[in-house]
């Protein structure tokens, strides 16, 4: 039977009237809705209840724990008349205030029963859950684990990206790799290794490594000497390359380029101050006196 308009409307009124009260902590209207034999059945085990009473007790002892901390959202509300009485079923969103923002706490399922009497409209059963076991004895709602188990998350997507970006990084210098050695084996004869001097400048610039300026590759020739090209990029004077052939065993053994091929170690950090950058230019100077001549009286300026 199809309720008319006028009739649903007051029950609604009436349903929303009593869970507004419950919600805002008005026990003195939420207890005028309840019929003396009302049946309530919770999401705990605990929360079944076989009257008023009963019911008032738990309520009023957890009212705290929704008082402006809960909210009911996106609610569906069935009515539907059954004899005298009337049966309502909602599904709603349940949000619940947690550090100052309102967050989605499950979905609510209610099924409850009111009837009019002398003394107004009563609700006479209520079955009220969430699809959620973390709520004790005693609870109605358990928001603190619910902000232990968000902590929980955001540490996870926190460890999750991190590990996320890390992968992105080694496939970021992966690739860099696989460009300068595909450029290495396109090569068909010596001149062609400023290309992969080239490529490995831009892969290193690409990678954004702090403190590399430049690329430098040395090859031990056939005749005992040392070939080497590089591409120095220096914010103040400007960008210079060199390929210059020397014998390695007659430079100052405190130049760079000696103190990188005499280490066996796979990796070496090498620093270098005002002096060791002096030493470098003097001896560049005997290959390409023209470059280093100009990037000196640049250095000059700037000082």
């Amino acid at each position: 039977m199809k309720l008319a308009r006028k009739v649903e409307a007051e029950v609604l009124k009436v349903y929303k009237a009593y869970w507004d009260a419950y919600l805002k902590g008005d026990m003195k209207t939420f207890a005028s809705f309840l019929d003396d034999n009302i049946s309530v059945f919770g999401t705990a085990v605990s929360e079944v209840f076989k009257n008023k009473k009963e019911a008032l007790k738990f309520y009023k002892a957890t009212a705290g724990q929704l008082v402006g901390k809960a909210q009911f959202r996106n609610r569906k509300i069935g009515v539907k008349k059954e004899g005298n009485n009337f049966l309502l079923n909602e599904q709603c969103d349940f949000y619940v205030l947690l550090d100052e923002k309102w967050t989605y706490y499950g979905q609510a399922r209610v099924t409850s029963i009111l009837k009019k009497a002398a003394t107004g409209w009563k609700v006479i059963h209520q079955h009220a859950s969430f699809p959620d076991m973390r709520a004790d004895e005693g609870e109605q709602m358990a928001a603190e684990k619910i902000k232990a188990e968000n902590l929980q998350l955001r540490d996870a997507v926190k460890r999750r990206t991190i590990e996320l970006e890390e992968k992105n990084r080694e496939l970021e210098i992966e690739a860099a790799v696989e460009k300068v050695r595909a450029t290495a084996l396109a090569m068909h004869r010596s001149e062609d290794i400023h290309e992969v001097v080239r490529t490995l400048r831009n892969e290193l610039f690409g990678l954004k490594l702090e403190g590399i300026i430049g690329a430098t590759i040395c090859l031990k020739q056939d005749d005992g000497q040392v070939r080497l090209w590089d591409i120095t990029d220096v914010d103040t004077t400007g960008r210079y390359g060199w390929d210059i052939v020397f014998d390695i065993n007659e430079i100052d053994p405190r130049i760079w380029v000696k103190r990188i091929w005499d280490s066996r170690k796979k990796i070496i950090a090498i620093e270098q101050d005002s002096n060791d950058l002096k030493r470098t230019l003097k001896w560049l100077g005997q290959y390409d006196k023209k470059t280093a001549d100009e990037i000196t009286k640049l250095l000059r300026r700037i000082k």
